[in-house]
């Protein structure tokens, strides 16, 4: 068994420009239907949660990404969340 502990957490998170669902009578996030970051935030990032989601999702950095297809590591499983093109 391997495990992956991320504890860089990075208040990365447009919520104006991001879709969010929120729980009612509060302003914490329930869920994120669309994402929009603020890039500056992960200069030399690799790996880093959100602090509205910070017990559920990993995000990843093109940069990672790109690394891990360079190495042709196996195991991981990235899904596109976010572009700024």
């Amino acid at each position: 068994m391997k495990v992956l502990n991320i504890s860089n957490i990075i208040g990365c998170l447009d919520e104006k420009k991001s879709e969010c669902l929120y729980f009612k009578n509060s302003h914490k996030v329930m869920q994120i239907k669309k994402y929009s970051f603020d890039t500056n935030l992960l200069d030399n990032i690799a790996l880093f949660k959100i602090p509205q989601l910070v017990r559920s999702y990993i995000f990843a950095t093109d940069a990672f990404r790109e690394r891990v297809l360079e190495e042709k590591l196996t195991g991981l499983k990235f899904t596109l969340l976010y572009s700024d093109e």
